[in-house]
Formats: structure tokens, sequence, C-alpha cells
């Protein structure tokens, strides 16, 4: 909905005047006839990704799964602001990641594989995380530029569809991640440059759902 500012309403009556109308009405229109609303151009297709390849959440408890502290916080910051929650792991998925990931990294949601993680790591983490009962959908982080971090994450997160739980996934860099990036959006999996956005996504599964 263009035209939300004073200057914006001027500007659509002297173009389109018999389509302007109340910011506000348009929303609760919406909302009442059950639209996602966009705030923003990004935000249109950020949404519109995830609806297309991605089941809807009918609870709003995620996981946060990553190979970046900060990000992992900052993903968790925009969970909460959101409307989402991040539970504790089952007790079982708990004792399940500790028994391959080290000892250094964080079992505790948002689980931070941290920045030596490998695909192995990625590949059990989140399929523990994905089968857990607590979880009803996965924001990935996957920061593909550490050495220890193949070409085969790809794969991993291509094959976590199975599990029928959605999951964006925040992967943000230059050419060698585009690449990456755009080969797991072929699959269906929507790559976000950022966690705010990652997670913004994730949350409208939810809120549609």
């Amino acid at each position: 909905k263009a035209g939300k500012t004073q200057k914006g309403s001027e500007a659509v009556l002297s173009h389109t005047g018999a389509l302007a109308g109340s910011a506000e009405i348009y929303s609760a229109a919406f909302k009442q006839g059950g639209i996602i609303e966009a705030k923003s151009s990004e935000e249109i297709f950020d949404f519109s990704k995830a609806l297309a390849n991605q089941p809807v959440m009918k609870n709003n408890k995620i996981a946060v799964v990553t190979d970046g502290g900060g990000f992992g916080i900052v993903a968790t910051d925009a969970a909460i602001k959101c409307g989402l929650e991040l539970p504790k792991l089952t007790d079982e998925s708990i004792k399940e990641l500790k028994n391959f990931l080290p000892k250094y990294a964080i079992t505790k949601n948002p689980i931070d594989l941290t920045g030596d993680a490998t695909v192995e790591r990625y590949q059990k983490a989140l399929e523990i995380t994905l089968k857990d009962k607590n979880i009803d959908g996965v924001a990935c982080i996957a920061l593909m530029q550490i050495p220890t971090l193949t070409d085969e994450i790809v794969d991993v997160l291509r094959d976590c569809k199975v599990f029928g739980k959605p999951i964006v996934v925040c992967s943000g860099g230059g050419q060698y991640i585009l690449e990456r990036n755009r080969k797991l959006e072929a699959y269906g999996i929507p790559v976000y440059p950022t966690p705010e956005r990652a997670v913004k996504a994730l949350s409208i599964l939810y809120e549609y759902g």
C-alpha cells in the first residue's frame, strides 16, 4: 500500500485519486481477509519467497542454528521482536548434540556450531533439531566463507526439506557465496543476506499458518 505518509498521499491523489484511501483501512481489510501485508518492496519479495517454497508453521517455536555466535544473537533478538520463541530442545536432543559437538560449541538455543563448523556438524545438528518435537521451524545461519565448510553444505540444506518443517537460510557475502545461494534457492530453500530478514520471513510462515 503506497501513500501512507502525507506527502505520499498527496502524490497518490495527483495520479490515481479514485484508488486513494486510508492506510489503516487497507491494513484492517488485509488482516480480516487473511492477507499478509508487506510493509516494503523488500518484504514483498522476502515473504513471497518463503511462502512459495516452505510449509507454514502452526506454532511459533523455532531454533536458530549458526556458525557465527554474533549473528545467532541478532537472529534471536529479531525472532523475539517478531513474536517467535526459542524454546529449549528436549533433553534427548541436547544429549545427541553433545555427543558429537566440541565442548566449546553451544547446545542451548540458539545453537552455535562455532567458526570451525563442518558440513557433517551442520548435517547432524540440523537433523536433530528438525526432528525435535519442541521445534516447528529453523533459521539456519551458514557463513560459508569459513575454511572448514565445503560446497556440500548446499546439499545438506537442500535435504532438510524431507523433515517437513520450514527452514530459511541466512547467507551473505560476495560472488563465492552468491553462487551457492542461487543453488539453494533453485532447490526451494529461501536465502536472505541478514539474520533479521531470514527470521522475519520465518515469522510470516507462522502468521499465515
